[in-house]
């Protein structure tokens, strides 16, 4: 779910606090499950993993997998179309029967990544393709690709690339078709984190990237042949290829499902610059657009999964079948068996802790699902704030050592910091990825409306009011500031915006394409409007 990087801080629990962290969170199993298994606290009671503990990652799948058939889940395609190979050979045989299809043969026509295309090239035509520079220019072939039309002409390894996927595509395109995504959650066997949530392999979320990368390719290749009702389709598949990866229930799933929209508004704006779309053309696109579902919601994943991942790390340092150490990445020697246990079961209320991590997330559902993004911007700044106390806390060496002769509560208070430290996700970057996403969307719309206008009048309007006003309705608001995106005529073409996160209007300025006057990129904080431009920037 969350890659826990080594932490500065936790270096401070050697010494003594440190023997006794990992003392307290160690052991092999306890003979009693040592949290109570109830909503309060383990937030499920159903199902239960041998050890008596929750099984949080059997829980993810059943509610991931309800009312999904192999008729009607897009995984099931998409994984033909990718082949056996980004799975674990060992996982193979159980993820293929909770997919509910036969496991997958080694050999087929599955998707060749680019890369490993060149690499065949290499082996293929030695004396062509295999020198650096070569495969340099076919790098920077690769990029151009995706970033604007091209020809066959023009890159033809490229084109031969787009070519020897022409069955995968077809399988990917029918996939899209479909309504639910569900790929089965499942991690290594033989790690002593086995069937955590937070060790679940993800690797099918990485192939959707691929797909999305050659879904637009093959666009962009058709825009230049002039097939723009195709190159059309192409984006259109990789606008619903991101909305099921979405359906993942981790909060990498909604960010890959996130950049897998954006690859597609990126193809969107060249057709807008250069499909010479009629006005029934450009009103069909907008029809396609409007049907599409929203991305599902990120309090979602904070709801379940995230809080899962949480609530699971804690049951498993209580069982003792991981430790802290385990956690954060610094692996220690296992104290002797008998002390953690008493340690465990003594000295730490399991329960204490897990009510602390349910507080957090309900904190964190209740901010995302706050009416408007000034108010929700004040919540996560609130609850950074007190995340940054609590770590704090556990970084004052002082309340470490004090930690030692403490009472119960105490113990458990602070130790259920480390987990919040170590565990909980970066709110504030989460959701503010979410409302560029919606705020990409919706200025993606008002795109082809303004295509749409101009095929109608040969110019594009002078404001959005304009456009409302041939409309007949009014055009999608900024959901930042509540209000109308900021747009500007500008040369041949426009530029729309938003005023982003700090919802001052920057004049469109974004800090990683912009320049000041001294050829310096902007900070963050001051650029960091999002824009969809007309012709498109390269």
């Amino acid at each position: 779910m969350k890659t826990i990087q080594r932490s500065r801080w936790l270096r401070l629990v050697g010494g003594w606090l440190g023997a006794f962290m990992v003392a307290t969170c160690s052991s092999a199993a306890a003979a009693e499950v040592a949290v109570r298994i109830a909503e309060s606290t383990t937030r499920i009671t159903q199902p239960l993993r041998e050890d008596g503990y929750p099984d949080y990652v059997a829980a993810l799948n059943e509610i991931c997998a309800a009312g999904v058939t192999a008729d009607n889940n897009a995984a099931v395609p998409f994984m033909r179309a990718f082949g056996p190979g980004p799975i674990n050979e060992t996982l193979r045989p159980r993820f293929f029967n909770m997919l509910g299809i036969e496991p997958l043969p080694e050999e087929g026509l599955y998707l060749v990544g680019f890369d490993e295309f060149c690499q065949r090239l290499v082996k293929e035509e030695e004396a062509e393709v295999g020198d650096a520079e070569t495969r340099q220019k076919l790098q920077d072939a690769y990029a151009q690709s995706l970033d604007r039309p091209w020809g066959s002409d023009e890159f033809p390894e490229v084109a031969a690339w787009v070519a020897a996927n022409a069955a995968p595509l077809s399988l990917i395109l029918e996939g899209t078709q479909r309504p639910r995504f569900y790929a089965p959650m499942i991690a290594m066997p033989g790690d002593r984190d086995e069937a955590m949530v937070i060790s679940v392999l993800l690797p099918v979320l990485q192939e959707l990237r691929e797909a999305a990368r050659l879904l637009k390719c093959r666009a962009m290749l058709r825009l230049q042949e002039g097939e723009t009702d195709a190159a059309w389709q192409d984006l259109f598949a990789c606008h619903r290829l991101g909305r099921l990866a979405a359906e993942d229930p981790t909060l990498i799933g909604a960010l890959v499902g996130i950049a897998i929209d954006s690859v597609a508004i990126q193809g969107d704006s060249w057709i807008v610059a250069e499909g010479n779309l009629s006005e029934a053309a450009g009103q069909k696109i907008l029809d396609d657009l409007q049907s599409l579902e929203a991305m599902p919601p990120m309090v979602e994943c904070l709801e379940t999964a995230e809080r899962f991942a949480f609530l699971d790390a804690v049951c498993a340092v209580a069982s003792g079948r991981v430790s802290l150490s385990d956690l954060s990445g610094e692996g220690t020697g296992e104290p002797p068996g008998w002390l953690m246990r008493t340690a465990a079961s003594i000295l730490v209320d399991w329960d204490a802790i897990l009510r602390k991590g349910n507080r957090w997330y309900d904190r964190f559902v209740a901010a995302a699902n706050l009416p408007n993004y000034q108010q929700r911007r004040e919540a996560y700044a609130e609850i950074e704030a007190d995340l940054r106390n609590a770590a704090g806390s556990v970084r004052d060496a002082r309340n470490l050592w004090a930690v030692v002769v403490a009472p119960r509560a105490t113990v458990s208070e602070q130790l259920g910091n480390v987990f919040v430290s170590l565990l909980l996700p970066a709110l504030s970057a989460a959701m503010e990825a979410e409302g560029r996403s919606v705020a990409m969307s919706r200025m993606n719309e008002v795109s082809f409306a303004l295509a749409t206008y101009w095929a109608k009048h040969q110019q594009y309007p002078a404001t959005l009011a304009d456009l409302e006003e041939d409309l007949g309705r009014q055009v999608p608001l900024d959901p930042f500031s509540g209000e109308a995106f900021r747009y500007r005529r500008e040369g041949a073409g426009f530029v729309i915006y938003s005023v982003g996160p700090n919802l001052r209007d920057d004049n469109g300025k974004v800090y990683y394409l912009d320049r000041d006057e001294n050829g310096q990129p902007g900070l963050k904080d001051e650029w960091d409007d999002f824009r969809i431009r007309v012709p498109p920037e390269h």
